[in-house]
């Protein structure tokens, strides 16, 4: 009932700009509003996850920022072209995925609620970033950067590169939420934490995936972000 009246709120937006822009409802336009929501969108995959369980995760703006900046550094120590693509999108995954797994194992092993564990680590996050490389522009090869670039500028057949990250992305989720047994702890674990753990569900190694997880979504965003940018 709630999503039929969300969706019924967006055909009314839809048609409302339709007759106040009159390009509104071209091809174009759409891919471009699909294209400017998909690193917001990349970033709500991961935070129904985590909401899904009865958590939160306020780190994932932050974790976006501190991913570009170091994976534009691994650009300019990879080499050039495919290596340091490569290299790039690697340590930005580490990175995020280090953030995810330090606020989950925090938010299932210790009392603190996952809204402190993650805001703390969110000024940790927004520091590095501040000060990982003092404010500097950071040069990279020309080959490397044309590489990088396409990331968040290319298209496939006329389709943003983000576009279909996001799309991807969306499956992946979409089966790991509705056609896994992981899935299906989710859901119990929000539906009653106690009743999830009686039935013998592992809450503490979901709690860490769900929010590993959702510091790698934030870790592609940030990726994108960073190469739509640079």
């Amino acid at each position: 009932m709630k999503l039929g009246k969300l969706l019924l709120v967006v055909a009314a937006l839809l048609a409302l700009f339709s007759f106040t822009a009159e390009n509104f409802l071209t091809a174009q336009n759409m891919l471009d509003l699909v294209e400017q929501v998909s690193v917001n969108a990349i970033l709500a995959f991961g935070m129904t996850f985590a909401i899904i369980i009865g958590g939160i995760d306020l780190s994932v703006g932050a974790v976006l920022a501190v991913v570009g900046t170091s994976a534009a550094y691994a650009l300019t120590q990879g080499g050039s072209g495919a290596t340091a693509l490569l290299l790039s999108i690697a340590t930005g995954l580490l990175v995020a995925g280090a953030f995810g797994l330090a606020n989950g194992l925090c938010a299932a092993r210790t009392a603190m609620p996952p809204f402190i564990i993650t805001l703390g680590s969110m000024l940790v996050a927004r520091g590095a970033a501040l000060r990982f490389n003092e404010n500097k522009p950071i040069q990279v090869s020309d080959s490397a950067y044309s590489a990088f670039q396409a990331i968040g500028n290319g298209n496939v057949f006329g389709i943003p590169s983000p576009v279909i990250i996001m799309l991807g992305l969306f499956a992946v989720m979409y089966v790991l939420l509705h056609r896994t047994r992981f899935g299906q702890h989710l859901y119990a674990i929000g539906g009653n934490r106690e009743a999830a753990r009686f039935t013998g569900i592992n809450l503490r190694l979901h709690e860490t995936l769900v929010y590993v997880i959702c510091g790698l979504m934030a870790g592609v965003a940030g990726i994108i972000t960073t190469s739509r940018l640079y």
